[in-house]
């Protein structure tokens, strides 16, 4: 496959790693679980990072998906980051993250 294929499919060494992370949020209220939610999501964007997915608020529980602001790849020690940014904050309960895996087609 040629080089400019490659970089358009996102392949070789084009690939962009990314990584699924899980976590229940502890609120009173519906409205403080979103503010919650969305200081993970504002730290997540300082530590140079993108997130998607989805924040289920009947159940307070998040499932996402974390790539970075570059065409690059998440490195290992930003995925650490992240885990232990959550860890830190006793608002996030039941803490999950995935491995490393293809941002384009790697995951469901």
């Amino acid at each position: 496959m040629k080089k400019r294929l490659r970089k358009k499919l996102h392949k070789g060494e084009f690939q962009e790693l990314g990584f699924s992370v899980c976590f229940n949020i502890k609120h009173d209220t519906v409205e403080e679980g979103m503010d919650t939610f969305d200081d993970f999501i504002n730290a997540v964007e300082d530590m140079n990072m993108y997130v998607g997915g989805l924040y289920d608020t009947d159940k307070a529980k998040a499932s996402m998906f974390v790539v970075s602001k570059e065409c690059r790849s998440v490195t290992d020690e930003e995925r650490l980051k992240v885990i232990e940014w959550l860890k830190a904050d006793s608002r996030f309960e039941d803490v999950n993250a995935g491995e490393l895996v293809d941002a384009w087609y790697g995951w469901d």
